[in-house]
């Protein structure tokens, strides 16, 4: 019978999600048509649009709207302002009025870059992304230097296009023309990890966690590489210094605890999926960890607490089943209620072996032999080849009178893993057969 408790398939479908990451979060230096002078040398209409920019960071809309507007009734053909409105009416989700300041813009300066980064923002927030592409492409080709552009593009090809290459050219680029700007050098890092190259992105991600010490993106993403690489210490380190700046970031907590799990510092994991859940109680996933991590600890009746709490959000999860029917068993609890739990797992993930082992533990429980064989025998042949499951079917074909098979089972059982938990256990057994 097996506890499935591992949680390797769980930490690689979370580091697999690097690969599909969302775009940085973090607003731009500057934004589109942006005046660049100082302040004392703008005219009132670029210290408007300025004062607009400044709004839109702070989240502003209203007062952005308003200074917008009044630069252009100082200047009829202020682009800066028009393409700042576009950016009011995006973040308002009118796409319609967008378009429409910035087809003026275009009409009053048709070889200004910027309004083409612009309308590349404008297609990619409408999912038009091959002209978004296109867009960005023309702004670089009027001017290399438009900053944005380049990281734009790098997001497009990065999150949304899949061309990690493309994505990493992109974002070297913004990065030698603003070196210092963390959401450039996060990127980067990003688009080198999709790209493979993981030692990279980590040095890049560093640098992104320098330039940003508020920010715990870049900290968290560089623990998941060391988890992924198995460098569990440094994961942890890494993960640790993101949560010193953001305490309830829950993907660096959710993460640390999985780190834990695999190094099988159960106290420590059973400590951060609390938190977890006292932030997400209808995580049924992470109420499923933490009943692997309590069942562990011995504190069976607190793992079946978690198991029933995670199938009442979600009751396809087969793992809860599973272990809810394992502890019965080892409780000596009601074998019915067992056999209903196995079976379920076993119909929700028929290609799970340790399903199959745990259901021929149960009928074994119950004195039914022949259904006892026929699922361990199921379970034996699926993969991977495991040696507890090839012991257990031994024990069975030695209870059943098979003594051939069951020698066989623990050959094989040794064979797969020559110092597996019971293979003391075997070898004494294969020599009482023998005899």
């Amino acid at each position: 019978m097996t506890m499935v408790s591992k949680f390797h398939p769980a930490l690689l479908a979370l580091l697999a999600a690097l690969l599909f990451v969302g775009p940085a979060q973090a607003l731009p230096l500057s934004q589109p048509g942006m005046p660049q002078k100082p302040l004392s040398s703008q005219s009132p209409a670029e210290r408007a649009v300025t004062e607009g920019f400044q709004a839109i960071a702070k989240g502003d809309l209203k007062s952005a709207q308003a200074a917008f507007n009044e630069a252009l009734k100082l200047e009829p053909r202020q682009t800066g302002a028009m393409l700042g409105l576009a950016e009011v009416y995006l973040q308002r989700k009118q796409p319609r009025e967008a378009e429409a300041q910035l087809k003026q813009a275009l009409a009053a300066q048709p070889d200004n870059a910027e309004i083409y980064a612009a309308y590349g923002r404008y297609h990619f927030s409408q999912g038009q992304h091959s002209q978004a592409e296109a867009a960005y492409k023309k702004a670089i080709a009027l001017d290399p230097g438009v900053f944005l552009a380049h990281i734009d593009l790098g997001e497009l090809y990065l999150n949304v296009m899949r061309k990690p290459k493309e994505a990493v050219e992109a974002y070297r680029k913004s990065v030698a023309l603003q070196s210092f700007y963390a959401p450039a050098r996060f990127g980067l890092g990003m688009a080198l990890l999709a790209s493979g190259n993981k030692a990279e992105a980590i040095a890049e991600l560093q640098q992104a966690a320098r330039l940003a010490p508020e920010e715990p993106a870049a900290l968290h993403v560089i623990g998941r590489i060391h988890a992924s690489e198995k460098r569990f210490d440094q994961a942890v380190q890494a993960l640790t210094s993101a949560l010193k700046i953001q305490p309830n970031f829950l993907p660096a907590l959710s993460d640390r605890a999985d780190v834990y799990a695999e190094m099988e510092k159960n106290r420590e994991a059973a400590v951060d999926y609390e938190q977890v859940l006292r932030a997400r109680p209808a995580d049924s996933v992470t109420r499923l960890k933490l009943g692997m991590i309590y069942q562990r600890l011995d504190r069976l009746s607190d793992a079946q607490s978690a198991y029933h709490a995670a199938l009442r959000e979600n009751p396809k999860l087969a793992p809860a089943y599973n272990n809810l029917a394992m502890i019965t068993v080892t409780k000596n609890g009601k074998l019915s209620d067992a056999l209903s739990w196995a079976q379920k797992a076993v119909e929700l993930a028929p290609n799970v072996p340790q399903f199959h082992d745990t259901l021929g533990w149960v009928y074994r429980a119950m004195g039914d032999k022949g259904k006892a064989v026929t699922s361990l025998e199921q379970a034996s042949r699926l993969p991977p080849p495991q040696a507890d499951i090839w012991y257990r079917l031994g024990l069975v074909y030695e209870e059943s009178g098979k003594k051939a098979e069951a020698m066989a089972a623990y050959k094989k059982a040794l064979a797969l893993q020559a110092d597996f938990p019971k293979s003391a256990e075997a070898k004494a057994r294969i020599s009482a057969l023998s005899k």
